[in-house]
């Protein structure tokens, strides 16, 4: 399932197909983004599987809450689609972070309590 995410600075909506028709799932994600530092309001809306957020730009950014997100399980930044540049942008710089984090871990794992361990932590 993809995500639309459109975005201005500012505020952020995001087509979530989980959430249609999901008024729980909707208060869930309400509940956790509602107290969260530098979000000003969250409006989610189970007809349409919508969330938009409106947040200050200069305590949070975009690929800031699209990160949280996707840690919480709502957003797959994998599966994102959107028309907007600079959202392309901030998706390619927070798949890099995530691409770079499991590759990390597969090496810890693999590499663990050896002398090549290290490597584990240039990365």
């Amino acid at each position: 399932m993809n995500h639309f995410v459109h975005s201005t600075p500012g505020r952020l909506r995001i087509k979530i197909p989980t959430l249609k028709g999901n008024p729980i799932g909707c208060q869930a994600v309400r509940s956790h983004l509602d107290s969260t530092s530098g979000i000003n309001s969250v409006i989610t809306n189970a007809v349409t599987g919508s969330v938009i957020l409106h947040y200050d730009v200069s305590r949070i950014s975009e690929g800031d809450l699209l990160n949280l997100l996707h840690k919480n399980g709502v957003v797959d930044v994998t599966r994102i689609t959107t028309t907007d540049p600079f959202v392309h942008e901030t998706l390619s710089k927070a798949g890099k972070v995530v691409q770079k984090a499991a590759v990390s871990l597969v090496l810890d794992r693999v590499l663990g309590g050896t002398p090549f361990s290290l490597l584990t932590v240039l990365l």
